[in-house]
């Protein structure tokens, strides 16, 4: 019996990536199917072998070992953070098997980066186990095995956290446009409690262009009128509504533009971006 395996990735899903076995072969020599016995034909750390050994014919890339491919770390899938020091795990133990159905003595584990394995850009190898999600894109380079470990991707949060199933959504990559006087200190470390967010940290220029339609040092409320998908959270400090006009930059910072507290909240609404009042400053 041979055994012909194909390159398989999937995230959430897990597959066996690798070239046809039978293909792939570097070496002169190649295992051969024969009846001797349950004994375990060599040495697979500590994973309990289940398997008959040489029950099928592989010509390994190495003689006697089966060289598997994955990105590591990968706890749970090969324990251990180095090649050399992974005894078990699920994809160890099951490259494990294959390796003792082929009569191979050991496996080989071989850590390459993530983006080389999904465009197939490695070589020297016999298998590679991975758990990458399987795309069009990817699926053009790279030939997919039938996953055997599907799983929901799932998102952990502290128990005290306010994200729920309904509104993850609306969590996730969240941007925030926080207006406050020019004179009051905002925490960092505590405003996303304030406001029920994840953790914040400032947006790149990139994003500013890209939302806003500023550059950095021109960040100002008058920006939303470019965030047409309406990705932007505006929350203006409650101290602000205390002021009959607020001054604003138009879009850059060498100019000001001065605007009715109300105006500025009408102006805001009229672009789609209902603000939220908080108290979120102190003075400085």
């Amino acid at each position: 019996m041979s055994l012909s395996l194909k390159r398989t990735l999937c995230a959430g899903s897990a597959a066996v990536l690798a070239v046809a076995l039978a293909a792939c072969g570097g070496s002169d020599s190649s295992s051969t199917a024969s009846d001797t016995g349950n004994s375990p034909a060599g040495s697979y750390g500590d994973c309990q072998i289940t398997t008959k050994p040489n029950t099928i014919d592989i010509k390994p890339v190495h003689d006697g070992t089966l060289t598997v491919e994955t990105t590591l770390p990968a706890q749970g899938w090969w324990n251990g953070t180095t090649p050399e020091s992974i005894k078990s795990g699920y994809e160890y133990c099951m490259a494990a098997e294959l390796a003792n159905m082929a009569g191979l003595s050991s496996v080989t584990v071989k850590n390459v980066s993530f983006a080389q394995l999904v465009a197939g850009q490695t070589n020297d190898y016999d298998i590679a186990l991975a758990e990458i999600t399987i795309t069009p894109e990817r699926a053009k380079v790279v030939d997919f095995s039938t996953s055997y470990f599907d799983s929901n991707v799932g998102v952990l949060v502290k128990s005290d956290s306010d994200v729920s199933e309904s509104n993850i959504k609306d969590k996730k990559d969240a941007v925030f446009l926080v207006v406050a006087p020019e004179d009051a200190s905002i925490d960092l470390k505590t405003l996303h409690r304030k406001l029920g967010a994840a953790r914040f940290s400032f947006g790149s220029a990139d994003l500013m262009r890209e939302l806003l339609g500023v550059e950095p040092g021109a960040v100002t409320a008058f920006g939303v009128i470019n965030d047409t998908a309406g990705r932007v959270n505006v929350v203006l400090d409650a101290s602000l509504l205390e002021h009959e006009v607020i001054n604003c930059h138009p879009l850059v910072n060498t100019m000001t533009t001065s605007i009715a507290c109300d105006g500025l909240v009408k102006f805001l609404r009229a672009t789609g971006h209902e603000p939220r009042i908080e108290p979120v400053a102190g003075p400085a």
